[in-house]
């Protein structure tokens, strides 16, 4: 799509959005490190791909990269996830039945309560600039 469509506008909001174009004109002078790090970098996993294309990065290298990226990032979650686990039973594993069922509904009320507070900000923010505009 970066290389046959990157004068849609669909594709250029992508390229061109505020944030993405920084990261991206940093990381562009040395294609290969946008390839193996785009992975990394929250929203780059549409915008990276696109803009290798555009750049001009052939297929093949492009196939290895990722596939270089995503064996590490692979790795990574699943070592991450066990060490939390690991962390998990550490900390929790003295706990009764009655507990670990007490910790469930505990977290989930964590959440909604942070989700709450997540969507009257977003909803505030939306709020000024409907009357900024």
């Amino acid at each position: 799509m970066g290389r046959r469509y990157q004068d849609r506008a669909r594709v250029r909001r992508v390229l061109e959005h505020r944030h993405v174009s920084r990261i991206v004109a940093r990381l562009s002078r040395n294609l290969t490190l946008l390839a193996l790090a785009f992975r990394f970098i929250p929203g780059l996993r549409t915008a990276g791909p696109l803009s290798l294309a555009a750049a001009g990065m052939k297929t093949v290298p492009y196939a290895a990269l990722t596939a270089i990226s995503a064996l590490v990032w692979g790795v990574a979650s699943v070592a991450l996830g066990y060490l939390l686990g690991q962390a998990v039973v550490l900390l929790l594993g003295d706990l009764h039945r009655i507990e670990h069922a007490l910790i469930a509904p505990a977290l989930v009320g964590v959440a909604l309560v942070a989700a709450r507070i997540l969507w009257r900000r977003h909803r505030r923010k939306r709020d000024e600039t409907e009357r900024a505009e």
